[in-house]
């Protein structure tokens, strides 16, 4: 006998039944998990973007994407939204955040274009294949406030780095972020060899 998850699957691969059945498998999937979320971007793009002129920009932002994307599969990363030169990912593991983190960050750099990145782990909206929530907007909140090259990083994603025996931290202090209440004490990421080397070179 067929199952219902199978039955849901089989369900799905039908288009014109999908608009339909999609609310109701929203309905059966958890609706809050605890996620790592990566936000990144590329620094002062604006800058660039105005530098290199629209044709060498658009090349500029394939190379990007493309590298981000690779960063994401290595690392178990799930890409949830990308708009311009920003990327939204979530993933089941902090390490593997930070570690598509650092090896997109030393990649980039390599190819000259630098990058910033901002990580916070937390409960999200978890409905189908949408992730929302105050957790999401705090990771965007905690990229913003990053430099070229740098890796940020809330309270709680450091926590949940605790058993990262690569971890190392310099306390950027309490920030007040735009729309959300209160200080959020922020880290940067920093390491005596970036692991996006290690990685590559394994």
């Amino acid at each position: 006998i067929m199952t219902i998850p199978l039955i849901v699957v089989a369900a799905l691969s039908f288009s014109p039944l999908q608009r339909r059945i999609r609310p109701v498998v929203d309905r059966m999937l958890p609706p809050r998990s605890v996620l790592t979320i990566l936000m990144t971007d590329v620094a002062n793009s604006t800058n660039k973007a105005v530098e290199m002129g629209d044709t060498r920009w658009r090349e500029t932002l394939t190379t990007y994407r493309s590298t981000v994307r690779q960063g994401l599969r290595r690392f178990k990363g799930s890409e949830m939204d990308t708009a311009g030169d920003g990327f939204f990912a979530v993933f089941d593991r902090a390490a593997d955040a930070l570690r598509a983190a650092e090896w997109c960050r030393t990649t980039l750099h390599e190819a000259g274009l630098d990058s910033r990145f901002g990580l916070h782990a937390g409960e999200c909206e978890t409905r189908g294949e949408k992730v929302s929530g105050v957790a999401v907007i705090t990771a965007a909140r905690v990229m913003a406030q990053a430099q070229a090259n740098e890796i940020l990083v809330t309270a709680a994603g450091r926590e949940a780095l605790s058993d990262d025996p690569g971890g190392g931290f310099a306390d950027r202090g309490l920030h007040a972020l735009k729309g959300l209440p209160g200080e959020l004490h922020v880290f940067e990421v920093t390491r005596a060899r970036p692991i996006g080397l290690q990685e590559r070179s394994a």
